[in-house]
């Protein structure tokens, strides 16, 4: 297995979807290795794994820094050619400043991230008009 932290600069990644910032993202690699009896020289071939099971640590310095709110950070995977959350075994430890998940098939990044703070603003601002909305209507009845 190869696990890569990488610079949240670095080109050549894939944007996240609009409205997420990055707080940490790693590449992904597994290889199968083998002896070749023979010549008694080793080999590798990639290796797709049937299932990952994440614990991810992510930089809580970095969310702070970002004004980021710790408790709606998401975890994510790179798999056939886009981005997706992971849901599956999804467990988020702000306490710690961990992150847990599952996901099956090759992946060739995963990624935590947050809402940058103006769409989760817009979120509740959002969410608390349509309550107000929804109380006037029923006590105009």
């Amino acid at each position: 297995m190869d696990v890569a932290l990488l610079a949240l600069d670095r080109g050549g990644i894939p944007p996240l979807p609009k409205g997420h910032t990055f707080i940490g993202i790693w590449s992904f690699d597994t290889y199968s290795v083998t002896r070749d009896p023979e010549t008694d020289t080793f080999q590798s071939s990639v290796l797709p794994p049937g299932g990952i099971d994440f614990t991810v640590r992510y930089d809580d310095a970095l969310a702070a820094q970002l004004g980021l709110d710790e408790n709606v950070l998401k975890l994510w995977k790179y798999q056939d050619g886009q981005w997706q959350r992971v849901f599956d075994g999804f467990e988020r430890h702000p306490d710690l400043h961990i992150l847990n998940g599952h996901t099956d098939g090759t992946i060739e990044y995963f990624a935590v991230s947050a809402p940058e703070p103006g769409a989760t603003s817009l979120l509740i601002i959002g969410g608390a008009l349509g309550l107000l909305r929804r109380g006037r209507r029923r006590s105009s009845k």
